[in-house]
């Protein structure tokens, strides 16, 4: 072998192992950070505490080398130099935590935390000169990417309220919540609440034992699963957290990742993958196609693919078409199945935690999001015995099938009503099914039966 050749085998063999070690001694690294201790009513209960629980959970349940700023009022310099310290030591490969809880604002584009000193110095008068009081977490982001990270996780428990408006700067924060989106590869965002909506510290009624805020509190209880994925523990976190904080905190999450990742290892998955949750794997196969079945029976379908994704048409549709493809006859189907009232789909509890707020009104909440809102609060009167129009085009349900009582399944469709149409409902009824809620109306004035269902007239 020549000495040209040799020279290449070694400077491969060289490359192969330095990319090997690196691998092998890639870590697991945490920034964590608690700010409680601002000056005035600014001050918080629970940041340190929320820091701590979380350093604890990372360091000993999942491996992690962690990094916590100690300091509970930590200023704006000492949080920038602490960061600084802590990028040095991210190399590529590594799995990146950061985690912060108290105050945090979104305006002029970014997201920033606000460190306790965030008053000190002359009143602010600008965006720039605001901006030099608070530490940009889009700057954070963008310099944690630089690292070639392998991947980073961003737990951000802030905007508990917008610390800025009562002190004159009102017109230049665009909003009380941070920004909603992961904007790079192999990063996972969790958002304690979603643009526009509070983040709480404390909520009426918690124990004197409470120890975290209502989002931390919520995320170390789904954690204490382990195996979970970061997508499923973020689902969990918010169906829990929007309920506990009775509908006004809604957290939200954002992914730029390609794989599963979990803080704890993940279960090997064997084998073919498993059906899909929900009433999508009960069909059997008919004479007849589902979409055909779907078109011809009005349930405002009007391509396939939105069965793809169950959320968009749930069980009630799903259940209809699967009774239709048991085959059993209309006359049989109707005479077995005898609703006592008729039922309206008003929504499901994901549609809010999705942020219905921030969509046109639809079949999946055809009365808009805030009648949905106040059918699963404390507000039903808003919605029964009121001459409510519809914002959607919906359809008007056979009642409840009896023989699936804890399902929201409906017996059939009995008719459709346009966008425009006024009703009126006499109670609210609502009905768990697969970790999510589902809100109907019933009728006041209508109650027909499934009895010849096909042959009505629901056109749009």
């Amino acid at each position: 072998m020549s000495a040209f050749k040799k020279l290449r085998l070694y400077i491969w063999v060289f490359f192969y192992l330095l990319i090997f070690f690196e691998a092998s001694f890639a870590e697991r690294l945490a920034f964590v950070v608690g700010i409680n201790d601002y000056p005035g009513k600014f001050r918080l209960v629970y940041p340190g505490n929320d820091a701590a629980s979380i350093e604890a959970f990372l360091s000993r349940s999942a491996n992690f080398n962690v990094t916590r700023v100690p300091k509970t009022d930590v200023g704006l310099l000492d949080l920038a130099n602490a960061w600084d310290k802590f990028l040095a030591t991210v190399k590529p490969n590594d799995e990146v935590v950061v985690y912060y809880s108290g105050h945090g604002v979104e305006f002029d584009g970014n997201n920033w935390i606000v460190p306790r000193d965030f008053l000190d110095g002359p009143a602010v008068a600008s965006p720039t000169a605001l901006s030099k009081r608070l530490l940009s977490v889009t700057n954070m982001m963008k310099e944690l990417n630089n690292t070639s990270a392998k991947l980073t996780i961003w737990i951000l428990d802030a905007c508990r309220d917008n610390p800025f408006q009562d002190k004159g700067v009102k017109s230049i924060v665009q909003s009380g919540g941070m920004d909603n989106k992961a904007e790079y590869e192999s990063t996972f965002v969790f958002y304690a609440t979603r643009k526009g909506y509070a983040s709480k510290d404390t909520l009426d009624g918690d124990p004197p034992n409470t120890m975290n805020s209502v989002f931390t509190r919520e995320l170390l209880a789904t954690l204490a699963t382990p195996g979970q994925t970061a997508g499923t523990i973020a689902e969990k976190t918010t169906i829990n957290v929007f309920n506990h904080s009775n509908h006004v905190q809604n957290p939200f999450y954002s992914s730029g990742m390609f794989e599963a990742w979990c803080f704890q290892p993940c279960p090997e998955l064997a084998g073919a993958p498993a059906a899909p949750e929900g009433d999508i794997q009960l069909f059997p196969s008919g004479p007849t196609s589902l979409e055909d079945d779907l078109h011809l029976r009005g349930f405002g379908i009007d391509q396939a693919d939105n069965l793809q994704p169950s959320a968009r048409v749930g069980p009630i549709i799903l259940a209809e078409a699967y009774n239709r493809h048991v085959g059993d006859s209309e006359a049989s189907f109707g005479a077995a199945i005898k609703p006592t009232s008729n039922i309206v789909l008003l929504g499901r509890e994901s549609a809010l935690v999705a942020g219905c707020d921030f969509e046109p009104p639809s079949e999946r909440f055809p009365f808009g999001c805030s009648v949905l809102r106040s059918s699963l609060g404390h507000d039903v009167g808003t919605v029964v015995n009121q001459d409510l129009v519809a914002k959607a085009p919906f359809n008007i349900l056979g009642g409840f099938d009896p023989s699936m009582s804890s399902s929201p399944s409906s017996a059939c469709v009995v008719d459709r009503r346009k966008s425009g149409t006024s009703i009126t409902f006499k109670e609210v009824v609502v009905r768990n099914f697969e970790n999510d809620k589902f809100v109907f109306g019933e009728t006041a004035n209508t109650s027909a039966t499934c009895m010849g269902a096909d042959d009505r007239s629901i056109n749009p």
